[in-house]
């Protein structure tokens, strides 16, 4: 209480600074009281807050007024303080700070989560309002969090307000798209049924549309987590195209993380659909073994490697294996390297360990011409092994040019390069005497002003030595050098 006491004090300071901190802090001080008494206390000086004549003051207070609503009960939240949050959408009125509506979008879900669904329309306008802001930025944060609002709201309500703004964020500039598509399985799980088949038909104009791979790979890594929000006949229609599609992207980190993708989907129609039904999707996906671009047979590599941890043992043999040990002769090194690698691993797997298949193909990736393939063929091989094994390369043309330098150490990189010995002159070569040519020498002219107190010697005329067989030096008189060294230099 006397902590209270002291705050409230300084909250009617005359210096608006010491008002502003305590308007910045007025959270964590209503944070620090129980629940049920933080509006009794500290609503009188939110108030107060809000109508100081700092702007700054002001502007301090409503950037913290969401968090203040948030931690309070839901029966202490009055519309007037409702209203006033909402008021933030046009921070002109209030005579505030542009950042005051990035504020109001940032808290949004949180005041929502405060005072339940069934307040909505207390905030339904300004949810509005902040969607359609001229300022990317807003618009950006309401798309991170859109999907918490329509887990809040419910199947019903986000149907009717939420999606029309999502609608309109996935026609927005990518700043925004990207956030929304991002959670984008949270908010179709959200939603009924009937509403989330719309944005099958969406989905694939989002992928062929955009140039911005970054957009594609969020849109990838989504495909995974929808397979179970969907009938398998809409999973087999529309999504296993999709897939497929993203797959075959020209950036090799949407593929990457489309391999991911890609089990979820075949797991789903396994599971609910007879062998004959998904035999088309089947030889889809094996038809990449075959593509003529080698980075599709890289990627079919890398999702049978994902479906072999996702399906059972017995599924994957059936479906995947047979083509996926025909790579083992394919005439691109990375794809038989990328074989190896993941046929070492999975032969070390729970169900796949007994598979002659399996080890025939290890043993023949074992005798490759390649040596990188040749190792990751080794069922023995391991991480920890693989730096070793990469620093073991073949002599580089430095390293052959400098056979007489000592050799780097394989396990210590950091050990520095000692030089031999300098090879020896031969005896037969009759040594050559230097060639000394004497040039005139000037000695140096005296200094004409010497410091204060040094007795000031005669001029000196500069004596000009000739060329002789020796050179000669003159030196210059005792006194006068040492007049010329102590001469301070002078002042630009």
């Amino acid at each position: 209480q006397r902590v209270v006491r002291v705050f409230i004090r300084l909250s009617s300071d005359d210096i608006w600074g010491v008002r502003k901190s305590c308007a910045e802090n007025i959270v964590r001080m209503a944070e620090c009281l129980p629940p049920d008494v933080r509006f009794a206390t500290l609503g009188n000086q939110l108030e107060a807050f809000l109508t100081d004549s700092s702007r700054w003051v002001r502007n301090a207070t409503y950037s913290v007024l969401g968090p203040f609503i948030a931690c309070l009960p839901p029966q202490h939240i009055s519309e007037k303080l409702l209203s006033q949050y909402v008021a933030m959408t046009d921070p002109e009125a209030l005579s505030g700070d542009s950042e005051m509506t990035y504020a109001c979008a940032f808290n949004l879900p949180a005041v929502l989560q405060a005072i339940g669904n069934e307040r909505w329309s207390s905030l339904s306008v300004a949810f509005k309002t902040l969607a359609q802001d001229a300022r990317w930025k807003v618009r950006r944060s309401l798309a991170s969090s859109i999907h918490v609002v329509a887990g809040l709201l419910g199947p019903n309500l986000s149907e009717e307000f939420v999606l029309p703004i999502f609608d309109l964020f996935l026609q927005d500039i990518d700043q925004v798209r990207f956030p929304a598509v991002q959670n984008l399985s949270s908010l179709l799980s959200s939603v009924g049924a009937d509403a989330r088949v719309r944005y099958m038909t969406i989905l694939p104009s989002l992928q062929s549309e955009t140039e911005n791979w970054r957009f594609r790979k969020a849109l990838a890594e989504q495909l995974g987590k929808l397979p179970e929000l969907f009938p398998p006949q809409v999973v087999l229609e529309k999504l296993a195209p999709l897939a497929l599609t993203v797959c075959k992207d020209p950036f090799a980190q949407v593929r990457v993380v489309a391999c991911a993708s890609l089990p979820p989907v075949v797991k789903r129609l396994i599971a609910t659909m007879e062998s004959d039904q998904i035999a088309g999707l089947v030889n889809q996906i094996s038809e990449l073994s075959k593509d003529d671009d080698y980075h599709i047979r890289i990627t079919f590599v890398l999702a049978s490697a994902h479906m072999a941890t996702q399906l059972s043992p017995a599924d994957f043999s059936q479906l995947f294996l047979a083509r996926l040990l025909a790579l083992v002769h394919d005439p691109v090194p990375n794809i038989r390297l990328a074989l190896a690698r993941e046929l070492s691993q999975l032969h070390a797997t729970e169900g796949y360990r007994e598979a002659a298949l399996i080890s025939e193909a290890l043993a023949t990736l074992s005798r490759d011409k390649d040596g990188d393939v040749a190792f990751f063929a080794k069922p023995n091989w391991s991480e920890c092994a693989l730096p070793k094994y990469l620093g073991r390369k073949s002599p580089t043309k430095l390293e052959s040019a400098t056979a007489g330098v000592s050799s780097l150490s394989l396990d210590d990189r950091t050990t520095p390069i000692i030089p031999g010995p300098m090879p020896a002159i031969p005896s037969s070569v009759p040594p050559v005497a230097p060639t000394i040519t004497a040039l005139p020498v000037i000695a140096p002219v005296p200094v004409d002003s010497a410091l204060p107190g040094t007795p000031r010697g005669p001029a000196a005329t500069p004596t000009v030595v000739p060329a002789a067989t020796t050179p000669q030096v003159v030196a210059s008189p005792p006194v006068e050098a040492d007049a010329q060294a102590r001469t301070p230099r002078p002042s630009m």
